[in-house]
C-alpha cells in the first residue's frame, strides 16, 4: 500500500510543482482576471497546492485500500 501511495504522492507532488512554477511565471498575465487578490499571493498558492495535494492523497489510499482486502490467489485464479 505504501508502494503506491507513495508513487501517486510522488508524481501529485512534481505535478503541483511544476503548476507552481507555471503559475507564478504566468501570475503578470492574470494580474487582470483576478478580484483583490495579489498575483503572487503565498496563501493562495499554498491552499491550492495542499488541496491538491489532499485530493491525490484521498485518490491513492481509497482505492490501496480496497485492493488490500482481495485475497491475491482468488484474483489471480479470477483473470
Amino acid at each position: 500500500m505504501s508502494l503506491v501511495s507513495r508513487r501517486i504522492m510522488l508524481t501529485a507532488g512534481v505535478g503541483v510543482a511544476v503548476g507552481l512554477v507555471g503559475t507564478a511565471a504566468a501570475s503578470g498575465l492574470m494580474a487582470t482576471l483576478i478580484y483583490e487578490v495579489a498575483p503572487t499571493d503565498a496563501v493562495t498558492y499554498a491552499s491550492g497546492a495542499l488541496a491538491l495535494l489532499a485530493v491525490a492523497a484521498l485518490a491513492a489510499v481509497v482505492p490501496t485500500l480496497r485492493a488490500t482486502r482481495v485475497n491475491p490467489a482468488s484474483a489471480m485464479r479470477a483473470d
